[in-house]
């Protein structure tokens, strides 16, 4: 997803890229022969988006020969799982479709089934992948780290004592796993070696 971050180096792959709905192009000048296809998209924050760009994408895929299909879905598919560390075999479900909070995990709901159910018929591989909290230099500031360090920052600057009160959402004993971008680029890697035809990965930490 390039709309929140930069491209600031590509190669060794063929990338079959998509942009929003009606915006779709092909990378075609990254040396190797291996053709396959990715996509992420964060700001994909209703189904009827989500159904649009992924049909999209499986069609212009089809259409310039694309074999090998990775799509990126999301752990927002668990919401709030109920196993932890979670494998790729817990439910998927959207506690309240009134509740557009839960749209974005819909909609990636909808992209898992979309691509395995086309997979079957049109492409040589299809491989879901689920990043978990993924965090880098290039990711702007609108996410939990930077949001983070920004108020800390702030919070800081302002307190005149050696303790700061910083306001937090829940008790203080929640967790969440978070995973540094270059191990999630060597999840996908991997995932491009050793993945199995029309199978479900997490990309994330234990910790």
């Amino acid at each position: 997803n390039s709309g929140k971050g930069f491209i600031t180096h590509v190669d060794s792959r063929k990338f079959w890229i998509s942009g929003q709905p009606g915006n779709v192009w092909v990378c075609d000048d990254i040396p190797e022969s291996r053709d396959w296809a990715a996509r992420n998209s964060a700001s994909v924050k209703t189904k009827s988006q989500a159904q649009t760009i992924v049909t999209d994408i499986i069609d212009a895929a089809k259409e310039n020969g694309v074999s090998d299909l990775y799509l990126a879905s999301s752990s927002e598919v668990y919401q709030t799982p109920e196993n932890i560390p979670t494998p790729e075999t817990e439910r998927l479900i959207v506690p309240d479709p009134m509740n557009p909070r839960f749209s974005y995990g819909g909609g990636k709901i909808l992209w898992e089934l979309l691509g395995i159910n086309f997979g079957r018929k049109y492409f040589n591989k299809v491989v879901i992948y689920r990043p978990h909290n993924v965090y880098g230099p290039d990711m702007g500031w609108e996410h939990v780290l930077p949001q983070f360090a920004l108020r800390m920052n702030k919070l800081s600057k302002e307190s005149k004592s050696d303790e700061i009160d910083f306001p937090i959402v829940g008790s203080g004993n929640e967790t969440r796993s978070f995973i540094y971008i270059d191990d999630f680029v060597d999840g996908i890697m991997i995932l491009t070696e050793k993945a199995n035809n029309l199978n479900i990965y997490n990309i994330g930490t234990m910790n």
